[in-house]
């Protein structure tokens, strides 16, 4: 079955025909399409704020990495868990099915569920330093001994400098897809996804 996206490529292929035609329809998507209306106006208005410029998310995205994390922290009688970056809140639902007992705290800066480009060069949108930076946030909340969760992220959270306070978990993806899009400490798109660690504990 084929995908939106290849039914507009005859419509992409004469826009481009076009001088100028791109950037005309890109205006005109940001500015008819209330999805990308709102992440156009997220990019202006939260420069630096914003890590991902569309919550893809379903149901049981990653089941595997979930019940890895339950894992660990069925045992507790009120783990706290951040979902952060929660978008629609599906994989805070699939964490209450494994941990009734937690209490989860979904939060996400974008209100829709929004599409973007993918530049060749990211940082003009979310550079890697400022990834970093929330990164070592959310370690600076984290206990020796809790484990983060991190998966399908622009960057790799192996090239931030907090890494190396954590141990990756022996978690099999191998029947999750690798990130479609992916970045380097460079802000340069990387030649070819990879399938990465998504579990990290903190030592202790």
């Amino acid at each position: 079955m084929s995908s939106t996206r290849d039914k507009l490529e005859p419509f992409r292929r004469l826009v481009r025909a076009v001088p100028g035609g791109m950037v005309l329809g890109r205006w005109l998507r940001r500015t008819i399409d209330p999805e990308l209306s709102t992440i156009h106006q997220l990019v202006r208005t939260k420069q630096g704020r914003l890590f991902q410029p569309f919550p893809d998310t379903c149901e049981e995205r990653y089941p595997a990495l979930f019940d890895a994390l339950a894992e660990p922290l069925a045992g507790l009688p009120r783990p706290r868990i951040l979902s952060f970056g929660c978008s629609s809140g599906a994989e805070v639902r699939a964490l209450r099915l494994r941990l009734p007992q937690a209490q989860i705290t979904g939060i996400d800066l974008n209100p829709r569920a929004l599409e973007a480009e993918k530049p060749e060069d990211c940082s003009s949108t979310l550079p890697f330093a400022r990834f970093e930076q929330g990164i070592a946030a959310l370690d600076g909340c984290l206990v020796p001994g809790g484990w983060l969760a991190i998966y399908n992220s622009h960057f790799r959270f192996t090239d931030t400098a907090a890494a190396a306070n954590y141990s990756a978990a022996p978690v099999a993806l191998n029947d999750t897809q690798p990130p479609e899009v992916l970045y380097g400490p460079d802000n340069r798109r990387l030649p070819a996804s990879e399938l990465l660690p998504g579990l990290f504990r903190k030592h202790g």
